[in-house]
């Protein structure tokens, strides 16, 4: 099954992907999708309260980067978004994402940006 197009696809319920999903939302995004694969979320109680669209029991099989769209494929559908946000993490340091993909242009594990001295 495809699904339409999302402007962001966040992999992961926990704190920091409600997070996101939230301040996207907040900020003017329109279609953003929560793959979880737990039955719950860590604050169930922000889904109803800021309308959050879930997928519960979501095992993410791939994504694909093609063009311009991001492919999420899960085992129960797949989507097509402009952005796709892995919000899983492990407390380990060498920790690599649930599912295959590598470092590219438009997908960066494990990079955080260069300090900008006297920025925001």
């Amino acid at each position: 099954m495809s699904s339409g197009g999302y402007d962001l696809v966040i992999v992961g319920g926990n704190a920091g992907g409600l997070s996101v999903a939230v301040s996207s939302l907040r900020s003017g995004l329109r279609h953003v999708r929560i793959v979880e694969q737990g039955s719950t979320v860590t604050f169930p109680e922000l889904v109803g309260e800021n309308r959050l669209d879930v997928g519960y029991g979501e095992h993410v099989r791939a994504i694909d980067v093609h063009d311009s769209v991001v492919l999420v494929t899960t085992d129960k559908q797949r989507y097509r978004t402009r952005v796709c946000l892995i919000a899983e993490r492990r407390a380990a340091g060498d920790w690599q994402p649930p599912v295959s993909i590598s470092n590219g242009p438009r997908i960066h594990i494990n990079l955080v940006p260069d300090h900008i001295e006297d920025a925001d």
